[in-house]
């Protein structure tokens, strides 16, 4: 009987066929670093098979004492930027369901509306606040990112219902990271050296290895310090462009906005709100598919030799 079978659609793969893992593969390409090197060295004599191998496959398994090469980023930044679009819809809702009630978190409101009057009471609603609810959305978003790298479908609840699963041990660890981050700001060549890659990825690890507190540090520390001088220039990425943005915007339309009765500060703290709304997801995509590039895998620990003497790393 004859086969009737037709394809009419071809999705593209999100991970190899072969190793079954993301980390290497091109979703674009459909070619996974790791493992090409076992289909071309089958056309190639023994000997130059054998070097081959060892070259490939140790060029898609970094270890840890080596710098981390300049073309992944690049590559690393296109995904983001490809991932954002595709599920902007999410990530913006994921960011605008915390960011944006934070803020009417303001001066006025602490000062006017609830009658605080005390400046250290002010400072802790004010900065202390925040630091307890961005790690919901930095979570999130790690989620779903972390989600769509394994094929995963997510939805706005099921992250956050995910994420609660955590417990607040995420929020503690998330808050340590980003007083690492803050130090590392505040102090800017101390921040290149140790406390801003130590802080950079605290939140990635929780959601990923499960790792809290002390641990999750530890592991942030030895990721973040392949990449300080990138990771220092995301983050200015991070607050620079909402920071000039809001004042561009403030210049370009601020005479239409005095007619409508909007004052200059108030344009520029809605723009600084809506771009920080837009941008910091893009970051935190960005540093998401760092970590998942970079992160040690269990499997580093077994390498199977074969016959020939060539080393495979597995991960």
């Amino acid at each position: 009987m004859a086969n009737n079978f037709q394809v009419k659609t071809k999705s593209k793969s999100l991970r190899c066929e072969i190793c079954h893992q993301v980390d290497q593969f091109d979703v674009e390409t459909e070619t996974c670093l790791r493992c090409q090197a076992l289909v071309i060295s089958n056309l190639l004599p023994q000997q130059s098979n054998n070097h081959f191998q060892d070259w490939m496959v140790n060029l898609g398994s970094l270890s840890s004492d080596m710098p981390f090469p300049s073309r992944e980023l690049f590559t690393i930044l296109r995904q983001a930027l490809g991932l954002y679009w595709k599920k902007f819809l999410l990530f913006f809702s994921l960011t605008l369901s915390v960011l944006f009630p934070l803020a009417f978190l303001t001066e006025n409101l602490v000062h006017y509306q609830l009658g605080i009057k005390d400046p250290l009471y002010s400072l802790i609603i004010m900065y202390g606040i925040p630091f307890l609810f961005i790690p919901l959305a930095v979570g999130a978003i790690n989620l779903a990112v972390f989600d769509h790298q394994r094929g995963e479908q997510s939805s706005f609840l099921s992250l956050y219902r995910r994420l609660l699963g955590h417990g607040f041990k995420f929020v503690i660890t998330s808050v340590v990271g980003q007083i690492y981050q803050l130090v590392g700001f505040l102090f800017c060549w101390l921040g290149v050296l140790y406390t801003y890659p130590s802080g950079a990825f605290a939140s990635e690890t929780a959601i990923v290895e499960q790792k809290y507190g002390i641990s999750a540090l530890k592991a942030s520390h030895k990721i973040g310090m392949r990449i300080p001088i990138f990771l220092l220039f995301l983050g200015l990425f991070n607050w620079a462009i909402p920071k000039f943005g809001s004042n561009f915007i403030a210049q370009t339309i601020g005479d239409k906005a005095l007619y409508y009765g909007i004052s200059l500060s108030d344009l520029t703290y809605i723009g600084l709100t809506s771009l920080q709304i837009l941008v910091f997801p893009l970051f935190l995509i960005i540093k998401m598919l760092i970590y998942l590039r970079l992160r040690p895998q269990e499997q580093e620990n077994s390498q199977p030799t074969n016959s020939s003497g060539s080393t495979f790393r597995l991960r």
